[in-house]
C-alpha cells in the first residue's frame, strides 16, 4: 500500500509522489493523455519510456549507473534488450513463441517447437556468421503433457548426458529418474515426499552414472517441534529444520520470522554456525554474518560492510547461573582437582569467579581461571551424566578441557567436547556450594543448563565468536611481562640454564607461576604494530633465530631481521614468522622439558607446532592480545542522484571519490 504525498496538474504532464510501506518515495511523471512517461525512486533509479502510440523503448539506469534499453515491437513483444555488453534479438513465430534470438546480430539460438506449441529442441549455431558453440538440446513428454526427458548434444553431435523420467506418482511428481541410462536407486523409489507434498528424500549419483556407482542418499526433515533456534516449532511453517547426506545430518535454526539464524552441524561439533554471528535488520535484512556487519539505506540498499561488534576473547567475566549465583572455585584453591561450584556472586568479581573463554580449536574454548591459570573439565575426564568439573593444568590439546557456547534466547549453554553434554546445576538449585555436573542437555530443567556471561561488574557480554577473525595480522606490540607458551603442549619458551649468555638456546619447559625470569618476555615494537622482538628479561636479550634455524637469545640489534617477529592470529592460537626467513617460531609438542626450539616452514594450514599464547605470568591466565586494538574500519558508500557509488570512506584510511 501507498500514501499519496502530493499532485501537480500542468499544462504537460501530471507528477504523483508516494511513498511506499518501508518509506521509500516515488515520483510519476505522466502525459496529459495519462500515460507514464517516466518513473523516479527518490534514491536514484529511474526509468524512462518514448511512445509512438504503444510503448516503443523502456530505458532503465540501475543502481550501478548502467542503461539498459528494452524495444518493444508493435504487438507489445520484446524485440531487444541493449546495453553495454551488446544487444540481444528475439524474432516470433505465429504463436509468440520465441523463434531464434540473436547477439549482436547473429543468431545464438534457434528453438524448435510441436504442434502444442511446447519446445522440442533448441540449437546454438556456431560459425562465423553465428554466435552459438555447435550444441543442440531435446525435449519430450509424455502422454500428459510432462516433461519426460532431456539429452544434450555437442558440436558432434555426441551425447553429453540425458536424464529421463521414469515413474510419476498418482499427482505427477517424480518417483524415479534415470541419467545416461542409468537408475540410481534400481526399482525403489529416487524420490519420496509427505502427505504435506514436501521432497523428504532423494537417491541421486554421486558420480559418473554407471551400474553400481557410487549414489547420495539425502534425507529432509521438517520436524515440527524440538528445533535448535528461537522458534522450535519452525518445522510446522514447512521450513526445512534437518538434511542428512549418507548419515551426516545438519541441523537448521529458525527465528518467528522464518528467517534462518543458524545451523547445528555435528561435523563441527555440534555447533550453532549462528550463535550470536547471523542477524536482521527490522526490514529483514542480514545485519551480522560471521565478522561483519551490514548497513542499508531506506531502500534497503546495501551501503557499508564494518567489523561485527564481538567481545573477541571473552576475558576477565563470570559465568552467572539462573539463579544468579556465578561459576566458582571451591575453597578458593589454585590446587589441581579444585571442584568448580556456584556461589553467590561478587561485584566486583572475585579472583575465584573470573575467568576467560579462550579459543583452542575453531569455535571450542578452554575455561580458565584466573585465580589459578588452570582449566575446567570434567572429572577424570568422564562423560557420564553426573561427572563433576573440576580444574585442571590447562593442556589445549585435550578436547576434555574444551567447551562451546549455545545460544539459547539471550543466555548461553556450556557443552563439553567429547561427551556434547551441558555444564549444568543439579536440579536447578540455589544453594551456595552446590557443585556443578555433566548431564545431557536435554534431561532434567532446562533452566539448569543456562548461564549469562557477565562483566565483572555485572554487564551483559555477548561472546559472538569467542576469538576474533581468523588470520588477521593484529596489534601485539606494547605487551610487557607475558610467557609465551606452546599451544601444542602448553609449555612456555624457556631460557636454558638459566643463562644470560648470547647463544643461549631457547628450550621449551613447563611454565612456572608466578613466572620466573627467563619465561617472561617483553614485545618491544619494532617498525609496525604487529611486528616485534620478543625480548626475555632475564638479561634483557632478544629471541633470535639463527642460519642453522636454532632459536636462541642474543643481544638485542635495531633491525635485525632474524630479531623480528610478525605477530598474526589463526584458528587456535597466535603464529610468530621471523623476518629473515619467513618460518615459522615452533615447538615439538610431543617433546618434554627441555626440547629446543626451531624455525620451521610455516604450514599452509596452521599446525600446532606452531601456535602460541601469551600467558600473565602471575597466574597462567591467556592475556587477550587484541582488548587493546583499534576497531578494524569500516567502509561508508556515497550515491549520487543516478544511484552510482561516488565516494568511498574508510576509517584510517581517509575518503576515495569517484568521477
Amino acid at each position: 500500500m501507498q500514501r499519496r504525498l502530493s499532485s501537480v496538474q500542468s499544462l504537460a504532464v501530471l507528477a504523483e509522489t508516494r511513498l511506499d510501506v518501508l518509506g521509500v518515495q516515488y515520483r510519476w511523471h505522466r502525459s496529459r493523455r495519462g500515460q507514464v512517461a517516466h518513473l523516479r525512486q527518490r534514491e536514484g533509479r529511474r526509468s524512462g519510456v518514448a511512445r509512438r502510440g504503444v510503448v516503443a523503448r523502456v530505458s532503465l539506469l540501475g543502481p550501478w549507473g548502467l542503461s539498459t534499453t528494452t524495444t518493444y515491437g508493435n504487438l507489445g513483444r520484446v524485440a531487444s534488450r541493449a546495453n553495454t555488453g551488446g544487444t540481444v534479438g528475439y524474432s516470433y513465430g505465429t504463436d509468440d513463441q520465441i523463434s531464434q534470438v540473436t547477439f549482436n546480430g547473429k543468431p545464438i539460438a534457434t528453438p524448435s517447437y510441436d504442434g502444442l506449441t511446447r519446445i522440442t529442441g533448441v540449437s546454438y549455431p556456431s560459425g562465423t556468421a553465428n554466435a552459438g558453440n555447435g550444441t543442440s538440446g531435446s525435449f519430450t513428454y509424455d502422454t500428459r503433457g510432462l516433461p519426460a526427458s532431456v539429452t544434450w548434444r555437442n558440436a558432434s553431435n555426441a551425447v553429453m548426458t540425458s536424464d529421463a523420467v521414469t515413474s510419476r506418482d498418482q499427482v505427477d511428481r517424480i518417483v524415479n529418474q534415470s541419467t545416461d541410462g542409468f537408475d540410481p536407486n534400481g526399482a525403489t523409489a529416487n524420490y519420496t515426499y509427505d502427505p504435506a507434498g514436501r521432497l523428504t528424500g532423494a537417491v541421486t549419483f554421486a558420480a559418473a552414472p554407471a551400474a553400481g556407482a557410487a549414489t547420495r542418499t539425502a534425507v529432509y526433515g521438517f520436524a515440527p517441534a524440538g528445533g535448535c533456534g528461537p522458534a522450535p516449532t519452525a518445522g510446522a511453517n514447512s521450513n526445512r529444520t534437518a538434511r542428512t547426506i549418507n548419515g551426516s545430518s545438519v541441523g537448521y535454526c529458525f527465528d518467528h520470522a522464518d528467517r534462518l539464524v543458524g545451523t547445528d552441524d555435528p561435523a563441527a561439533g555440534g555447533v550453532n554456525e549462528g550463535d550470536g554471528t547471523l542477524t536482521y535488520d527490522s526490514h529483514g535484512n542480514t545485519q551480522i554474518l560471521g565478522a561483519q556487519t551490514h548497513g542499508y539505506d531506506v531502500a534497503d540498499r546495501h551501503l557499508s560492510t564494518g567489523p561485527a561488534v564481538y567481545n573477541n576473547a571473552a576475558s576477565g567475566v563470570q559465568l552467572r547461573t539462573q539463579n544468579n549465583l556465578c561459576l566458582d572455585v571451591e575453597g578458593p584453591s589454585s590446587a589441581d582437582g579444585a571442584i568448580l561450584q556456584q556461589w553467590n556472586c561478587d561485584t566486583p568479581a572475585a579472583v575465584q569467579q573470573t575467568w576467560s573463554l579462550v579459543a583452542a580449536d575453531g569455535v571450542w574454548f578452554n575455561v580458565v581461571s584466573h585465580l589459578s591459570g588452570k582449566c575446567m573439565a570434567p572429572v577424570g575426564g568422564a562423560t557420564a551424566d553426573g561427572t563433576k568439573f573440576a580444574q585442571q593444568p590447562c593442556d589445549q590439546t585435550v578436547a576434555g578441557q574444551q567447551f562451546r557456547l549455545q545460544s539459547s534466547g539471550s543466555s548461553w549453554r556450556l557443552i563439553s567436547r567429547p561427551s556434547g553434554k551441558c555444564v549444568d546445576v543439579p536440579s536447578n538449585g540455589n544453594g551456595w556450594g552446590t557443585d556443578l555436573q555433566l548431564l545431557g542437555c536435554s534431561s532434567g530443567v532446562a533452566a539448569s543448563k543456562l548461564f549469562d556471561v557477565r562483566t565483572p561488574a555485572n554487564t551483559a557480554v555477548t561472546p559472538g565468536t569467542v576469538r576474533a577473525v581468523p588470520q588477521s595480522s593484529l596489534w601485539a606490540a606494547g605487551r610487557n611481562n607475558v610467557q609465551l607458551r606452546a599451544r601444542g603442549n602448553w609449555r612456555c619458551a624457556d631460557v636454558q640454564g638459566p643463562s644470560a649468555a648470547d647463544g643461549t638456546i631457547i628450550q621449551q619447559w613447563s611454565c612456572v607461576t608466578p613466572a620466573v625470569a627467563q619465561q617472561s618476555v617483553d614485545l618491544v615494537p619494532d617498525g609496525a604494530p604487529n611486528v616485534v622482538k620478543v625480548r626475555f628479561r632475564n638479561a634483557n636479550k632478544c629471541l633470535q633465530v639463527q642460519t642453522d634455524h636454532s632459536v636462541v637469545q642474543s643481544t638485542c640489534v635495531a633491525n635485525a631481521t632474524n630479531q623480528r617477529f610478525t605477530f598474526s592470529e589463526q584458528p587456535g592460537g597466535w603464529r610468530l614468522t621471523v623476518a629473515s626467513t619467513g618460518r615459522c617460531l615452533a615447538s615439538t609438542p610431543a617433546g618434554g622439558n627441555g626440547v629446543a626450539l626451531t624455525a620451521t616452514v610455516c604450514q599452509t594450514t596452521p599446525v600446532a607446532a606452531e601456535l602460541w599464547a601469551l600467558t600473565d605470568p602471575a597466574n597462567g591466565a591467556v592475556v587477550d592480545v587484541d582488548a587493546n586494538l583499534p576497531a578494524l574500519p569500516t567502509v561508508t558508500y556515497v550515491r549520487d542522484a543516478t544511484d552510482r557509488i561516488v565516494a568511498r570512506t574508510a576509517t584510517g584510511e581517509g575518503t576515495v571519490r569517484y568521477g
